[in-house]
């Protein structure tokens, strides 16, 4: 969700680093002549900065409760329910390892469920009538809004942008094309 949310801002460029596996084989393909492509350097371009964090929490039921009333077969109730979810994330500078800014959010998420009834004997048969209604947050939203303002906190709060420009979040900025360009990294005004 933090890569989904980032790359929805064309703010920063991403890098992929999780698996580089794929990319360094179809390199050592090309090298062995088992690929038809003019041979050249694997240009991958630096990370300046890496996101890291997770959710923290999630606490199913921190609160829970309702009413109920039935009386002579009439009646209605009332239950709800709040979940906690808490996420934490960082920011840090790839040359110093330096951590540039954290962000902890957090989520309650409410499920409410509304219930009336009815029900009578009839001679020998019982009627029962019951409607009802059940309106619970969905969890997945709940996590995806935290994500969300994270890594807008993280752009605006912790970047300065849209404000400030840095080398590698301009908006529609690009990679180096050449790997012995300089891997400057602008300091960063708070």
């Amino acid at each position: 969700m933090v890569i989904s949310a980032l790359f929805k801002t064309r703010q920063v460029n991403l890098a992929e680093r999780l698996d580089p596996r794929i990319a360094l084989s179809e390199e050592q393909l090309v090298q062995s002549k088992l690929i038809k492509r003019p041979a050249g350097d694997v240009n991958i371009a630096p990370a300046h900065f890496v996101v890291l964090g997770a959710v923290t929490e999630l606490n199913y039921n921190i609160h829970s409760g309702g009413e109920r009333l039935f009386m002579a077969g009439i009646g209605a109730s009332k239950r709800a329910a709040v979940i906690n979810v808490g996420l934490d994330l960082r920011l840090v500078e790839m040359r110093s390892l330096g951590t540039v800014y954290v962000t902890s959010l957090q989520k309650q998420i409410v499920g409410v469920e509304y219930e009336t009834g009815i029900f009578r004997f009839f001679g020998d048969q019982f009627v029962e009538f019951d409607s009802g209604e059940v309106r619970n947050e969905p969890l997945q939203l709940g996590v995806r809004s935290v994500v969300e303002l994270a890594v807008y906190q993280i752009l605006t709060e912790g970047l300065g942008l849209p404000a400030n420009s840095h080398e590698g979040c301009e908006p529609g900025g690009v990679y180096p094309e050449q790997s012995d360009q300089p891997n400057s990294i602008k300091e960063i005004k708070t």
